[in-house]
């Protein structure tokens, strides 16, 4: 995506952050399969839900809330999923 020009990283002190270009709007739009579509419903979503969040206060919540979403980010499930 860095290498068509839809996203940038931007470094700071903090880390590594990245954003959309003005190029990546027009290339979102033209893509219309049913997947492309629950996908951007769900990138709004999170975008409602978290952005109030400072990174500290995301840092917390996903640390507290972790142990409840189980397998779904442990490695070993992840591969045992694709060998699968």
């Amino acid at each position: 995506m860095i290498s068509r020009n839809l996203i940038k990283r931007n470094y700071s002190t903090t880390g590594i952050a990245y954003q959309a270009t003005e190029n990546a709007t027009p290339f979102l739009d033209n893509l219309t399969s049913k997947y492309t579509v629950l996908l951007k419903e769900r990138a709004i979503w999170v975008l409602n839900e978290f952005q109030k969040y400072s990174d500290s206060e995301l840092e917390h919540f996903f640390k507290t809330h972790l142990d409840r979403w189980g397998g779904e980010f442990d490695k070993q499930a992840i591969l045992k999923h694709e060998i699968a």
